[in-house]
């Protein structure tokens, strides 16, 4: 008898865990990190994920700037939730970003206001054209310089191009438009070449501006056949 009982609760637990493992807006069963994984321990964060991946849906469904959104999700999982370290810090992270998202569409128009003239022009910085991969690690094997040409569009959006230029000929090129999200602006685009969308965060500072990849994409997609174009907090310097 304790045996079938045993068993029976065994497979309450099972239902239970796999239920609620469907419930978070990620795989509990793949390879995840130690975030993800107090996520799927916890039933107060699963059901905090599953409101907030509810919420999320729904509001990109309905905003005008559907990539700003996306960035700024990517930045909250990649720069605040993640960097949590215990259980209340990661709940109070959801609860702070599914506010955020309830006053999204509310404050929209507010989060893109006319983009200021300092982020206007054209900027340049050392780049890495040809890499190798050593230990993990691209090594830079040849050196040029990288230019971003933004110009304005209309108040809240720009044209924006991301060019790389190799002694003797050759580079890479991306371009897109960009949208002001706060200080920063949110672009979006593609290599020439390239069928992958790139997100990247153009951060402003003084006549400075350093250049963040959001996604996976701007590394794999084929940029003309060279290396390295868009690391993480690389500076340019307007000219």
């Amino acid at each position: 008898m304790n045996n079938q009982v045993k068993i029976f609760t065994i497979i309450l637990l099972c239902m239970f865990f796999s239920e609620y493992a469907r419930s978070v807006s990620f795989n509990c069963g793949a390879q995840l990190n130690s975030i993800e994984l107090k996520i799927c321990e916890t039933p107060e964060l699963g059901a905090l994920d599953d409101e907030l991946s509810v919420l999320y849906k729904e509001t990109i469904e309905e905003v005008k700037f559907k990539q700003s959104l996306v960035a700024s999700q990517r930045n909250w999982i990649k720069k605040n939730r993640n960097l949590c370290a215990d259980i209340a810090c990661i709940e109070n992270s959801y609860k702070s970003r599914i506010g955020e998202l309830k006053s999204w569409r509310d404050t929209e128009v507010d989060k893109n206001k006319n983009i200021p003239e300092s982020y206007i022009g054209k900027f340049r910085a050392p780049a890495c054209i040809e890499a190798i991969q050593e230990n993990n690690e691209w090594k830079c094997i040849s050196n040029s310089w990288s230019n971003i040409d933004i110009s304005r569009k209309n108040g809240e959006s720009a044209f924006f191009s991301v060019r790389t230029r190799k002694t003797g000929g050759g580079g890479c090129q991306l371009s897109g438009i960009a949208r002001l999200e706060g200080e920063f602006l949110i672009g979006s685009g593609k290599a020439k070449f390239g069928e992958g969308v790139c997100v990247l965060t153009f951060k402003f500072e003084a006549d400075n501006l350093t250049i963040e990849k959001e996604d996976e994409m701007c590394g794999k997609m084929p940029l003309c056949g060279y290396g390295d174009s868009f690391r993480e907090s690389k500076t340019y310097s307007k000219y």
